[in-house]
């Protein structure tokens, strides 16, 4: 997958070849960031958004503050 947008409380991605996902399914992602640590996040989501290939969903423990997360997306 190819994150597009990350925040606190959820992702949008696309996927590389088609799926089967749907809206209200729950799947978990994990992805890299791109910091100096190449950081790894591995989180919950409930898909909200499908479009074509692109998937936007919302993290399913909305409170469990990331902090490495938290950390990338400071201005």
């Amino acid at each position: 997958m190819t994150v597009r947008n990350i925040s606190l409380t959820g992702i949008g991605f696309e996927t590389l070849s088609p799926h089967g996902l749907g809206k209200g399914d729950e799947i978990r992602v994990r992805f890299t960031l791109d910091d100096a640590k190449q950081s790894e996040i591995e989180r919950d989501v409930i898909v909200r958004v499908v479009k074509d290939k692109y998937i936007g969903g919302e993290f399913s423990d909305p409170n469990l503050y990331d902090k490495t997360l938290g950390f990338y997306l400071m201005p």
